[in-house]
């Protein structure tokens, strides 16, 4: 997914996690009650493995190829090797619209109905389908648990002034590398229009994205 940039995982996130989960418990514990898991499967198997994914560490160059490749309808945009399935990519951004974003899932859908991805340690995955995938990261959080700076930018740049996409859409990016790596950060006083994009954006903000254009057709290579 990430193109084989390096990607970690923190064990005292974890066991951070796992410490403090009785809502994820009490979850897990009514949908079993309600049938949704297989009739074999282990419950506390089953929640250390949510915790340790809720524990990998990314950053926001390959969470960008993450967000490009499902874009991509599962081709990963750097190798051209398809690592996901296109039905799987599919489901995956459905899933994304509809609770991507915490308990603003709904208000987010409205007002810039995009399949988005967001974390409580600052980062937003954005997904234009069949266009280009991006990475925004801003460490301070709103009490939904999403980037502040992250929402504005998805609710100011990537909708038009009536809130829904717009194939018109613009972002002003600070630096510009290739044609189809752009990457955005603040601390550059002098922006560079990208592409079709064009907006002012605040300080303490990174932007990474990864254009997809038209889709591509998968590699050969395994």
């Amino acid at each position: 997914m990430a193109g084989g940039l390096p990607m970690g995982f923190n064990n005292a996130v974890f066991l951070s996690e796992r410490e403090t989960a009785d809502r994820n418990f009490a979850i897990a514990y009514y949908m079993r009650e309600n049938k949704c898991f297989p009739p074999t499967f282990e419950l506390r198997e089953l929640m250390d493995f949510y915790f340790q994914i809720c524990s990998i560490e990314v950053t926001c160059e390959s969470a960008g190829i993450m967000a490009g490749t499902l874009a991509n309808g599962g081709i990963n945009p750097l190798t051209n090797e398809t690592v996901v399935s296109a039905a799987a990519a599919r489901d995956t951004l459905s899933v994304m619209h509809s609770c991507g974003m915490y308990d603003y899932s709904g208000q987010f859908a409205f007002k810039v109905g995009l399949p988005c991805k967001s974390g409580v340690s600052g980062i937003i995955m954005v997904v234009v389908p069949n266009l280009l995938g991006l990475a925004v990261w801003s460490p301070p959080i709103d009490r939904h648990g999403n980037s502040a700076r992250g929402i504005q930018f998805c609710q100011d740049s990537i909708t038009d002034e009536h809130g829904g996409s717009d194939a018109n859409m613009k972002v002003w990016i600070s630096i510009s590398t290739t044609e189809e790596h752009l990457e955005l950060k603040t601390t550059v006083c002098q922006p560079i229009p990208w592409s079709e994009f064009e907006m002012q954006m605040p300080r303490q903000f990174y932007c990474v994205g990864w254009k997809v254009g038209e889709l591509r057709k998968p590699s050969s290579r395994r």
